[in-house]
Order: C-alpha cells, then sequence, then structure tokens
C-alpha cells in the first residue's frame, strides 16, 4: 500500500465524516426555525407524501392492514412500501417515540456513504484515459 493511497483512504474518511456532522448540522439548525406546527414531531418537516410513506406502517400495527388513513381502494398501494417496510421497522424496534430520529440518522448515514461511493466513481473516472 502506497503512502498516497493511505492518505486518500483517510482522507475520504474525514470527508465522510464532515459530511454527515455538515448535513446534521444544516439539519437541525433548519428544524429550530420552522415553526412547530410543521414538523412531524419534532422531528421531520410534515409533508403531503407522509400520509402515504409513514401513516401505512402506523395503520398496519393498529389495524393489520398496509394502507393510508381513507376509505378508497387506491389508498392501499399510493407508494411502494420499501421506505414504509423500513419505517415499520423501526416502530417496532425503537419505539413512536424514536422512530423519525432514528429514520432521520440513518438517512444521514447513507448520505454520508454516498458521499464515500461518489469519491470513488469521480476518481476512477478521473484516473481513466478514455
Amino acid at each position: 500500500m502506497t503512502t498516497f493511497h493511505f492518505i486518500k483512504k483517510k482522507s475520504i474518511w474525514i470527508i465522510c465524516i464532515l459530511s454527515f456532522l455538515t448535513a446534521f448540522t444544516y439539519n437541525e439548525i433548519n428544524l429550530k426555525h420552522i415553526p412547530k406546527e410543521h414538523l412531524r414531531d419534532n422531528q421531520t418537516i410534515k409533508t403531503s407524501d407522509g400520509h402515504s410513506y409513514l401513516f401505512p406502517a402506523k395503520n398496519y400495527i393498529a389495524t393489520g392492514k398496509w394502507k393510508q388513513n381513507g376509505q378508497s381502494k387506491q389508498t392501499n398501494f399510493v407508494r411502494t412500501p420499501g421506505y414504509g417496510a423500513f419505517y415499520y421497522m423501526l416502530l417496532k424496534t425503537v419505539g413512536e417515540n424514536y422512530s423519525l430520529q432514528f429514520l432521520k440518522l440513518i438517512q444521514l448515514i447513507l448520505f454520508s456513504l454516498s458521499v464515500y461511493c461518489f469519491y470513488y466513481i469521480a476518481f476512477e473516472l478521473i484516473k481513466n484515459k478514455k
């Protein structure tokens, strides 16, 4: 292993950690400046998509049916269940009080890992002579 390779490996992890901390800090500052009525459990911003991503998991726990709030047939399949299934696992693992907080942290970790992947993709493209 060359010295350059060691420095490159070490620097990307520093960049990933700084990316995580920057995104986390920016997110928390942003949440502090948004009116409380626009926040979901003081953890995330309320959006119209929350009903289709988060509510099916909560309804499944409460009623045993994977659907949004509502009575139409479309309430069953508005979104693919991947995100909701992940949220369901958090609801069951850490409980409703901490599920959004953990969801936020996991998304920030995934963002940091995407920075890691982007670094190596860019490095491979730059060193490629074609």
